[in-house]
């Protein structure tokens, strides 16, 4: 089946100076087998290397397999009520 000009991976975060935050990363479950967005994320990383000061990569909170792959360290959460 082709399927020109409809995305197999999408991302979009928030960024700083020196950080990305990527609270949304979304893949097309029928290219899932080719890892589309393990394959976004580290070209972005590589992107973000070669062209920008942006050296922390945030994928967010959750235990996806994925994140752990990259070398996810896990963080405490905290909320505060005021």
């Amino acid at each position: 089946m082709q399927r020109l000009g409809k995305p197999a991976a999408f991302l979009s975060g928030l960024f700083s100076e020196d950080s990305l935050i990527v609270p949304r990363l979304s893949i097309d479950k029928e290219y899932q087998r080719y890892s589309p967005g393990m394959l976004l994320v580290v070209e972005t990383i590589k992107h973000l290397q070669a062209n920008t000061k942006i050296r922390t990569l945030d994928l967010s909170q959750g235990d996806e397999k994925y994140k752990y792959q990259l070398g996810a360290v896990e963080h405490l959460s905290y909320r505060f009520t005021l």
